[in-house]
């Protein structure tokens, strides 16, 4: 059989891939064959291909290490999609969102999101009636636009999908599992760390249902459980939840494989939250090694690491390497993401709050108002991660003796009901503070709380 590829392949009958141990009939030989026989005489047979085609792809689409073998066949994806919106078009959209996978992995989120607007433009104007697609679409457009940081939509396109994979599939199936991980995800995104954890938790037992132990999609959902549980506070569960994931996915794939960059990452953050720096920086390193060694050394989630490494040594107390890997964060974050997205306002965040413990105010107030930025836009003013750096803003409005300035962002964030939890208790103590401090002199103060109180008391 090989001497016969060989063969084919010597006679210029047959075109053999170059990442992968696949044969495709010539591209001049193809026109040739479609020449002799137009397509649109065989209608059947090419609804016939695009359905397998679909089939093919769309069984590979997830599995990283299958990638390979994706992109190298992607021409064949596209042609036949070129095919399907003449001859089959009601496979045209499902065609065209398949493509969007390879842009995904390789973390070029624009690009992924494009492909399926395209293809759920193709599905509205066929009027698609295909239930399992459309499910794809919202579940995909939704996941596209989370990491892009464009977050108005995201839930309800989930819970979208979650009703029609329900209706199609029942309770206890992989595609629900994989709606509820996504709706504990962006409830996640929107810092409702409770509901993160409880669709997360569903998606947890289902897959342990389904799938047992080891596998990828359980893992998964461990490190997700592990990072509600982390931003709840409970760092040593959320250890424990992605250590567990980790050896799963070692057990799995060995070490070369996005999850398990992913769980190594995590397990450096939830360390470095612990106060272990050097385990911190270990598994963040051998995160980076291996991010570093599938994607090159531009990928968002590499700048996410380059991020906790710059963040654990600030905290080392190693100024140095710190500056370093939080500009580093910061310039991959602006070159791939681009300014107005979350993840850039993290190590802008994180960089201001360098420049404060260094005692350079006006470098901290400039980074920590462009994060403060971003998040209001896109986030919301209730979200932790605003609430947060709207503190860093507040204290370092403080040192720089801008009291009043202070003090007006305090208590326009306190008077938001929304702003709740551990970021809400941060600000009360700044405004303790500011009101205990003469914010103009010459000039009426705020009440201050514990006179007020003690005035009442009295009478």
């Amino acid at each position: 059989m090989a001497g016969a590829l060989a063969f084919g392949v010597e006679l210029r009958l047959l075109q053999q891939s170059k990442d992968a141990e696949s044969y495709a009939v010539h591209r001049l030989v193809g026109e040739v064959r479609r020449g002799e026989i137009p397509l649109q005489q065989r209608r059947a047979w090419v609804d016939t291909v695009s359905s397998r085609v679909g089939d093919w792809f769309q069984e590979k689409r997830q599995d990283f290490s299958q990638l390979p073998l994706f992109e190298s066949e992607i021409d064949h994806l596209k042609k036949w999609q070129e095919n399907a919106a003449q001859f089959a078009p009601s496979h045209a959209s499902r065609l065209m969102w398949l493509q969007a996978y390879p842009a995904y992995h390789r973390g070029r989120y624009l690009e992924a999101r494009s492909y399926v607007i395209k293809a759920q433009e193709i599905f509205d104007e066929l009027g698609g009636t295909d239930q399992e697609l459309e499910a794809n679409l919202l579940n995909d457009r939704a996941f596209t636009n989370k990491l892009l940081g464009e977050t108005q939509s995201v839930l309800s396109d989930n819970f979208g999908a979650l009703e029609i994979r329900r209706r199609l599939f029942g309770e206890q199936h992989a595609e629900v599992a994989s709606s509820l991980s996504n709706i504990g995800q962006s409830y996640g995104e929107l810092g409702e760390w409770q509901c993160a954890l409880e669709y997360s938790l569903q998606a947890l037992s289902m897959r342990r249902s389904l799938f047992g132990e080891p596998d990828r999609s359980v893992a998964a959902s461990m490190i997700e459980v592990g990072r509600c549980y982390g931003h709840q506070g409970d760092i040593q569960a959320a250890v424990r939840s992605v250590e567990h994931a980790l050896a799963m996915l070692e057990h799995l794939f060995g070490y070369r494989h996005p999850l398990v960059a992913s769980a190594l990452g995590n397990l450096g953050h939830w360390h470095q939250e612990k106060g272990d720096f050097d385990r911190a920086l270990g598994n963040s390193k051998r995160a980076l090694i291996i991010l570093r060694e599938l994607f090159g050394e531009q990928h968002p989630a590499i700048a996410t690491v380059l991020n906790n490494i710059g963040m654990s040594y600030k905290k080392k107390g190693d100024r140095e390497q710190a500056q370093q890997f939080l500009s580093e964060a910061l310039a991959m974050s602006r070159d791939l993401l681009g300014e107005r997205h979350p993840e850039t306002s993290v190590p802008l965040a994180n960089i201001g709050s360098f420049y404060r413990a260094e005692g350079d105010l006006r470098k901290a107030l400039e980074y920590s108002k462009s994060a403060l930025t971003i998040r209001y836009e896109l986030l919301g003013k209730q979200h932790p991660w605003t609430v947060r750096v709207a503190g860093d803003v507040a204290s370092t409005l403080m040192q720089l003796n801008l009291l009043q300035d202070a003090y007006t962002l305090v208590t326009s964030f306190l008077a938001d009901g929304r702003v709740r939890g551990r970021e809400r208790d941060k600000l009360k103590q700044i405004e303790h503070e500011l009101l205990s401090k003469t914010m103009r002199a010459g000039f009426r103060q705020p009440p201050r709380v514990g006179k007020r109180n003690a005035k009442k008391k009295r009478r």
